[in-house]
């Protein structure tokens, strides 16, 4: 798993969640936020359910074998991982949906809404996870062609 990628889209994350909470007054609504919840959670299973079912059993080379089988894993952790986060920062955010943090710099207000953050982090994952679906589809064709070439 990458964590050096997850903590730099993370934070990106969160700054542009920082950013539209100090632009704006309007806060996401409730059932917004749990239907993005929801978005992420049916992602996150077809993502896993893509995963589960790719096998590479048919390749023949150990080494090939061996580095897709070690790159299933990977993004089987990161999924878990981002999943993780996302949850955590929805169940927070379901505790306390009121939850912010204001500070003043000058005449410039910097605001941390739990709201925001919740919805940016979902959005991060949703386009983690069709990414990765993506990625792990082309994976299972070019494999299904490389064995169809090799017979």
């Amino acid at each position: 798993m990458n964590v050096k990628k997850l903590l730099v889209n993370g934070s990106l994350f969160l700054v542009i969640s920082i950013a539209v909470a100090s632009a704006t007054s309007k806060i996401p609504s409730t059932s917004f936020l749990n239907t993005i919840y929801t978005v992420s959670g049916i992602m996150f299973s077809i993502g896993m359910g893509v995963l589960c079912t790719l096998n590479p059993d048919k390749v023949k080379n150990d080494a090939y074998y061996k580095a897709i089988k070690a790159n299933v894993l990977a993004v089987r952790d990161s999924y878990l991982v981002y999943f993780f986060i996302i949850s955590i920062i929805y169940l927070i955010y379901q505790i306390y949906p009121e939850a912010n943090f204001i500070k003043s710099f000058g005449k410039v207000q910097v605001t941390f809404d739990l709201a925001f953050a919740t919805l940016f982090l979902n959005i991060l994952g949703i386009l983690y996870f069709i990414a990765n679906f993506m990625q792990i589809q082309k994976l299972g064709l070019d494999i299904s062609d490389r064995v169809r070439e090799s017979e």
